[in-house]
């Protein structure tokens, strides 16, 4: 099953878990206002701030890396 989300009304980041414990992520990025997020995992967390969804995804060891000129 696939869950989709379209064109949010600002930037957002997202990651998405293995099952409702949240104990693996399986994927992570942002998507902008003209796209859409389409994973067929069912757990997800959204931000619309960068900074909150870099701190999360610190809590799972992952540090994303952001080319420098989108860095907050």
């Amino acid at each position: 099953m696939s869950h989709e989300i379209c064109y949010p009304t600002e930037e957002t980041w997202f990651i998405c878990f293995a099952t409702d414990s949240k104990l693996v992520v399986k994927a992570y990025a942002s998507f902008d206002t003209t796209q859409c997020l389409d994973t067929a995992w069912e757990t997800i967390e959204l931000y619309t701030s960068q900074e909150e969804w870099q701190d999360r995804l610190a809590e799972y060891g992952i540090i994303p890396e952001i080319p420098p000129d989108l860095e907050l």
